[in-house]
């Protein structure tokens, strides 16, 4: 396999810059220790805003005391789309959940808040519910 190296030379001297937004960092939203303890709720958003393509934190109203999702768009395609529940307990807020949507029907996600448990869709389509257990 022969490989080729292709050197671009401005002829005016201008720089030539690839504008585009910055690649997601794997490494940063999918290892668990990293994504362990916050501080608040805004510790978590500057966290996603520094390390994922793209991302979304749906309002919470009723347990946003307790509760904080992230909708993450890390790839560049639509193969994958990754939704992170945290939790506030003494101390800070811990990821409690790490699902991945595979294979999305489109790039619409959502987490409605019931009563008592949380369901997110993609679309029309229910992926999961999150029961908040009695006390929480």
């Amino acid at each position: 396999m022969r490989k080729i190296l292709l050197l671009l030379i401005p002829l005016s001297g201008a720089v030539l810059t690839f504008a585009g937004p910055a690649p997601s960092n794997f490494e940063a939203l999918h290892n668990m220790s990293r994504l362990s303890l916050f501080a608040s709720t805004n510790q978590i958003t500057q966290y996603f805003r520094t390390n994922s393509l793209s991302f979304e934190a749906p309002p919470i109203r009723r347990y946003s005391d307790r509760y904080f999702w992230v909708i993450s768009y890390p790839y560049s395609g639509l193969d994958t789309i990754d939704i992170y529940c945290f939790r506030g307990e003494p101390g800070g807020w811990r990821v409690q959940m790490l699902y991945f949507a595979l294979k999305p029907k489109d790039r619409h996600m959502s987490v409605v808040e019931e009563e008592s448990r949380f369901v997110v869709r993609n679309g029309n389509t229910q992926l999961l519910t999150l029961e908040i257990q009695e006390g929480d």
